[in-house]
Order: C-alpha cells, then sequence, then structure tokens
C-alpha cells in the first residue's frame, strides 16, 4: 500500500517530459569508482518498470516487528510483494556470500527491475534447490528462502497468474503434489506438537527427496503417517478428506510419474501450509472446524 501511495504521488509530480537516471556505481579499488549500470529513461516509463516487478515478483512473507517499548518484544508480521534484492541473493546463495559476488549479483538483478529483463536462470533453479533442504537451514532461513523461491517463480511464470491464496482448482501435477507435501508436514507437526515433541517431520526431512522423486517418496510419507492419524483419532479426518480431494484432481499418470517437480509444488506447498494453519490453531483446542 505504501508503494503504490508513493508511485501515485511520484506520478503526480513528474511531468510528461521528465527523465530518470538510474546508475550503480562500484569502488573497485581506493580512489576509483567504475560505473557498473547505467540507464536513462522517462519517468512513467521508470515508474511502470518498478511498479511492474513489484506486482509480479511477489509471494508472501513474514518479518520480525520489533515494538521499542519496556519490553521491546517482537512479532512476526506478513506482507505481500517482491523481495529485496540483498534478501534476493541470499536466497540464492546464503547470508554467507562474499561481498564481491553479493555486488555481481545484485547488477545482475538491476536490468530485470529497471529494463523488464528475465530473471536469471540460474538464480531461479538455486533457490529452488536451496528451499528443498530444509533440514540443512535455520527454520526462519528456510521459510525466508521458501517464500523468496515462490516469488521468483512465481515472476518466471507470471503468465500462468497464481494466485498467493490456495487454488484449490488447479490441477497441476507438481501443484498438487506440493499440497500433499504440505498436508503430511501439517498432520505429523499437529501429531508432534500434541505429545510435546520437538523434532523435523518426515516431510521436512524428505523434502528434497520428494522434489526429485515425487511418488516413491510420497508412498513412504503415507506409511510414516499412519502412527500419527492413529494418535489424532477422530480430528485428522478433515485432512484425509482433503488428501482425497487432492487425490481426485490428479490425472493418473501425473501421479504415478516420478519425475522431478519443478518449482511450482513450492507455490503448492506454501499456499496449503498457509490455508492449514489456521486450522490446526482451532484443532488444538479441540475444534474441528469442518
Amino acid at each position: 500500500q505504501k508503494l503504490n501511495a508513493m508511485i501515485l504521488g511520484y506520478k503526480r509530480k513528474l511531468d510528461i517530459n521528465s527523465r530518470v537516471l538510474v546508475m550503480a556505481l562500484d569502488s573497485a579499488s581506493p580512489g576509483r569508482m567504475s560505473i557498473a549500470f547505467y540507464r536513462q529513461l522517462a519517468g512513467s516509463e521508470f515508474l511502470q518498470r518498478v511498479e511492474h516487478w513489484h506486482k509480479t515478483c511477489v509471494w508472501i512473507h513474514k518479518y520480525k516487528s520489533y515494538s521499542w517499548n519496556v519490553s521491546r518484544r517482537t512479532k512476526v508480521v506478513e506482507y505481500e510483494g517482491a523481495p529485496s534484492v540483498y534478501d534476493i541473493v541470499d536466497a540464492v546463495y546464503g547470508s554467507g556470500i562474499d561481498s564481491k559476488l553479493r555486488q555481481k549479483s545484485i547488477q545482475r538483478l538491476l536490468p530485470c527491475i529497471i529494463d523488464g529483463k528475465n530473471l536469471p536462470s540460474d538464480f531461479l533453479v538455486k533457490a529452488i534447490e536451496r528451499a528443498t533442504k530444509r533440514t540443512v537451514l535455520d527454520p526462519s532461513e528456510w521459510e525466508k528462502t521458501l517464500t523468496i523461491a515462490c516469488a521468483l517463480y512465481n515472476k518466471a511464470n507470471e503468465k500462468e497468474g497464481y494466485s498467493l491464496a490456495l487454488d484449490e482448482k488447479r490441477a497441476t501435477r507438481d501443484y498438487l503434489y506440493g499440497r500433499l507435501l504440505a498436508i503430511a508436514d501439517n498432520i505429523e507437526e499437529w501429531a508432534l506438537s500434541e505429545a510435546g515433541e520437538n523434532r523435523p517431520t518426515n516431510a521436512a526431512r524428505m523434502m528434497n527427496r520428494f522434489s526429485d522423486r515425487p511418488f516413491s517418496t510420497w508412498r513412504m510419507l503415507e506409511l510414516s503417517l499412519v502412527p500419527y492419524k492413529m494418535r489424532l483419532g477422530g480430528k485428522v479426518k478433515a485432512r484425509e478428506k482433503i488428501i482425497q480431494e487432492v487425490m481426485e484432481l490428479f490425472d493418473p499418470d501425473d501421479f504415478t510419474s516420478d519425475k522431478p517437480l519443478s518449482g511450482e509444488f513450492l507455490l503448492g506447498y506454501h499456499c496449503q501450509k498457509r490455508a492449514l494453519f489456521a486450522r490446526t490453531k482451532e484443532d488444538k483446542f479441540g475444534e474441528e472446524s469442518r
């Protein structure tokens, strides 16, 4: 909302002949400066491209909001938008990236925003790969990487018109498999929470394997869910119903195929996980929402 208001404000201030110069400078060595990026374009065109980037390289992210009162407490806030270029680079290479590689990576992203160029394909591949290695990353870093990978995939496939909310009618193989993984993850998380256990779920541990061999891995996950379903009893029926609904959307040949999944499965996973989150909170108090 603030971005839209700012862009609208600039549009009112710029006249039809206004020009905008975008330049990135690099201090290659002490006392020397080089121009790493230079563009000159109409003010209206510049604003349109910035606005388009933020509306298409978009997903729902979380960040910590700090309250500077006596308690100095933090709360997690969700926002819908594009990740910063710094966060994109962290999602691709990790936060311990070398400063020179960080600079070069940001320079590669600038034409995507200012010129409307396609995202570097290696950025998308690496971000998706890191997002599937869930147990290797710190939980907060993994979630950040996941939502940024979703934003990048959404941008690279903007013609698909992906919804940020769960699309229960989308019947593409990779999206549906992502939903199944999220439901399995949710059921086990719920059962572990009720038992006071704090450890990674089988879905979390097998996420990378699932992305490479979804059909065979799903069969393993289904079997591993049996004791957790028994532990939850009748409360898990709503989840089982969702699994059945998802299964019915599959083309049989697509479901039995073990070919690797694209980044679309992360979109299905994240959307389904968010949709189940509120229901899980209710179920913990012994209420079945549906």
